[in-house]
This record gives C-alpha cells, structure tokens and sequence, in this order.
C-alpha cells in the first residue's frame, strides 16, 4: 500500500504501509479524497500534531479485502468517516456533544494512499443515488446535523451564519430544509454568489454592508434566535453576541486545532443570557448526513474544484494560504 506521510512540517514522503488485515477491520481501495483546514495545519505545523502522518479525513472507495464475514462485499462502494471513539464510560457515549473523539488524518493517519486498513465503525455502504465526489462532503453534513440537535432550533427560527465557507453554507441548506430561515454572513462576493445558487435567500456582505443593521431589518429588529460561528473563517467574531436575541443560543463548530488570538467582549453573553456550545465532530450523525445527501436536502457539487492524482497530491500543498479549502476542494483521485 502506497501512503503518503507528512515527517516533518512541509515535508511528504511516499512510503510502502505493510499493515495486515486483522479482525474488526477491513481494506479499502481509495478512490477519491480531499484537502481540508485540518491537513492545512498539519503541512503548516500549525497544530499540536505529531510526526509522521498521513492527511485527509474522508473518503471515499471500494472494499478490497475483508478478514471474516462483516457484512460488506468485495467492490462494494463505501465511504470512509474519521472519528474514533475513544470514550470507556457508558454514560458519556450518549451525550450529544462528545469529547473523546479521535480524528483521523489528524490525530491518526488520515485517508491519503492507494489503499488503507480502518475499522468496522468507520466504513459505512454507500447508496447508489450518491455520487463518489458528493459523498466526500458527508463529515460537513453531519457535522451540521448535530449543530442543529444541539441548539435544538426549531421551524421558523431565524439564525445568523458568519462565515460562507463549506461549513457555512450546508448549515444554512440544512437549516432551510428544516424549514428556519438561514442568514449567511460573509466578506466574499463569491461565496455569497455560490449560496444563493444553493437556494439561500438571505446573505450579507460584511464588507459592504452594515451587518448587524441587516439583520434587524431581516428579522423584524429582533435579532437572530440563533447564531452560527465558523471558527476557521475570517468574519468577526464579536458580531456573533451583537446578532443574537436575549436568550439565545450560538453553536461555534469547526477544529480549533489552528489557534486563533480573539479579543472578544462578552458582556453580552451575561446581559442577554446567552449560551455558548462548541460543536467538533458530527459522530454518529453520518447514516442522518447520508440520508439528506441522497434525498437532495444538501447540494455540494458547486463545492468540488480541480482534481489531482495521488502522485501529484503533495504539490498542491504549496499552493496552500490561508483561504484554502473555503470555497472550492481540491480532489484527489486515488
């Protein structure tokens, strides 16, 4: 098996990975991944990260070789999600918001090789009403899905989305199947341009509007029940606690891996009573992302960019800043 390690902060290397097949586990043979903020950090060594690893947290490909019986067949189409469970206490797996959770290409070796060796639990049947490439934005949706579980929004909530990234804009398309109504705040004319291909009606342009005026004439003066904070993008972050009504709750979700110097006042959290959740993982929300994929809730094909070979992959890394991965991803066919 072909993989591709990081060894060093912007340093890949080709190495031969000679895992062996045990139980509990199966071989898959990659067809398709992508670059993510995450592999961004691990390039950069931007991050508490250690070396070697191998990036990118979801794929997606066909079954190469299992060990016994275990429910999948040989060239059968499935992708690949990263989180490992890490928790031993019963009680705590059933929270909504977990902690003890590992991510793949981030915390272990990630997805960018010819073929890997992963558990069970991270390898999912992939319906045939969903495209190869579509399948890969499936840890954005359910990591969207469980924002919404946890802020326990309900139909015709108003909610402020800062931030028009990936992330961004399949909460807004989730919020509007669940029949709320999406405001998406962003800097970037074109990301704007590609929500409302997406169907979204409202959006914002921080750089040339006055945002928080626009959201009080939006909702009627008053103000978002709820509020979205996409911790990688470059929206400002004090404009979450000035957009939400008293009472309300906010949802910052992304990988705070990067880290990020913000000088927030937070009076208004005590003046209006808000709540806070951090929100880092969408796990056990992808059979529910899965789902809204193949009924066409969600559309991501305006989110797929140019396509590289694994041989090429490490190239693409230099062209990194610090806009990547927000608008368009790379893909990388395996």
């Amino acid at each position: 098996m072909k993989t591709w390690k990081i060894t060093a902060p912007k340093t890949f290397e080709l190495v031969d990975d000679d895992t062996i097949l045990t139980k509990g586990y199966i071989k898959v043979k990659i067809k398709y991944t992508f670059f993510s903020s995450t592999d961004v950090m691990v390039y950069n060594n931007t991050a508490d990260i250690k070396y070697p690893i191998t990036p990118c947290r979801m794929a997606v490909g066909v079954v190469s070789e299992v060990f016994s019986e275990c429910g999948f067949e040989m060239g059968q189409r499935v992708v690949l999600t990263p989180y490992v469970d890490l928790s031993t206490n019963p009680l705590e797996k059933k929270e909504k918001i977990r902690k003890n959770i590992d991510v793949m290409g981030f915390n272990r070796n990630g997805f960018l090789a010819d073929y890997v060796i992963v558990p069970l639990e991270n390898v999912t049947a992939l319906p045939e009403g969903i495209s190869d490439t579509s399948a890969l934005f499936i840890e954005y949706i359910a990591i969207s899905s469980k924002t919404y579980d946890v802020l326990e929004m309900c139909k015709k909530q108003y909610v402020a989305i800062l931030g028009g990234n990936i992330q961004g804009n399949i909460f807004a398309q989730l919020s509007m199947y669940h029949q709320c109504i999406p405001i998406l705040i962003d800097g970037d004319e074109n990301k704007l341009n590609l929500a409302q291909d997406n169907g979204i009606y409202y959006t914002i342009n921080s750089s040339k509007e006055n945002v928080v005026r626009s959201v009080l004439e939006i909702t009627g003066g008053q103000m978002a029940d709820h509020c979205i904070y996409n911790y990688s993008d470059t929206q400002n972050v004090s404009d979450i606690l000035k957009l939400t009504k008293k009472c309300g709750k906010i949802g910052i979700i992304g990988y705070a891996h990067d880290k990020i110097d913000m000088h927030v006042d937070m009076s208004p959290v005590l003046d209006n009573q808000l709540t806070i959740f951090g929100i880092s993982n969408g796990y056990k929300e992808k059979l529910t992302a899965i789902n809204l994929l193949q009924n066409k809730a969600i559309l991501v094909d305006n989110f797929i960019g140019e396509t590289v070979g694994l041989l090429d992959a490490p190239m693409e890394f230099k062209k990194f800043d610090s806009e990547y991965c927000r608008f368009k991803k790379v893909i990388v066919s395996c």
